[in-house]
C-alpha cells in the first residue's frame, strides 16, 4: 500500500487539477455564452435602427419628391407666378447694379471735388507766385531804371572822361 500511495497522490492532484480545469472551462464558457448572446442582440438591434433609419430616409426622399412635384405642377398651373418670380429676381439685379453705379458715382465726384480744391490751391498759389514775380520784375525794373539814370548821369559828370583821366587830372 506504501507503494500506491505517491500514485494516489498524484492521481488526487490530477483529479483536482482536471475539476479546475472544468471550473475554469464551465466559467469561460459562460462567459462565452453571455458574450454570443450580447453580441447577437447588439446585432439585431443595428439591424433594426438600420431598417428604420433606411425607412425613414425612403420617406423623406418620397415627401421630397412630393413637394417637388406638387411645385412643379403649380408652377406648371400658374406660369405668370413663375415669370412674375424670374422677373422680381431681374429687377433685384438691376437694382443692386443701379446701387454699385450710385455708390462709384458717389465716390467719383469726392475724388473730382478733391481735385478741384488741390487745382483752386494751385491756382491761388500760382497766382501769388506770379505776383510776387511781377512785383520783383517791377523792382528789377525800377533797379535797372535807376541804374541807368545813376549810369547816365555819371557819363554826363565825366563828359566822356573815363574814371582813371579824370583822376589824372586832379
Amino acid at each position: 500500500a506504501q507503494m500506491l500511495r505517491p500514485l494516489h497522490h498524484t492521481w488526487q492532484q490530477a483529479q483536482t487539477t482536471c475539476k479546475e480545469s472544468e471550473a475554469v472551462l464551465a466559467t469561460l464558457q459562460r462567459e462565452q455564452q453571455r458574450e454570443t448572446t450580447a453580441h447577437y442582440q447588439h446585432h439585431h438591434l443595428a439591424q433594426t435602427l438600420a431598417s428604420r433609419i433606411a425607412e425613414n430616409a425612403q420617406g423623406q426622399l418620397t415627401r421630397t419628391e412630393k413637394e417637388q412635384q406638387q411645385h412643379a405642377d403649380f408652377c406648371a398651373m400658374h406660369p405668370q407666378r413663375a415669370a412674375l418670380g424670374e422677373r422680381l429676381g431681374g429687377w433685384r439685379q438691376q437694382f443692386e447694379q443701379r446701387h454699385k453705379l450710385q455708390q462709384n458715382m458717389a465716390t467719383q465726384q469726392l475724388a473730382l471735388r478733391a481735385l478741384q480744391d488741390e487745382q483752386a490751391a494751385r491756382s491761388l498759389k500760382l497766382t501769388t507766385q506770379s505776383a510776387v514775380v511781377e512785383t520783383a520784375a517791377l523792382t528789377r525794373a525800377k533797379s535797372e531804371a535807376a541804374q541807368q539814370s545813376a549810369q547816365a548821369a555819371r557819363d554826363e559828370r565825366l563828359a566822356g572822361q573815363t574814371p582813371a583821366e579824370l583822376r589824372a587830372q586832379d
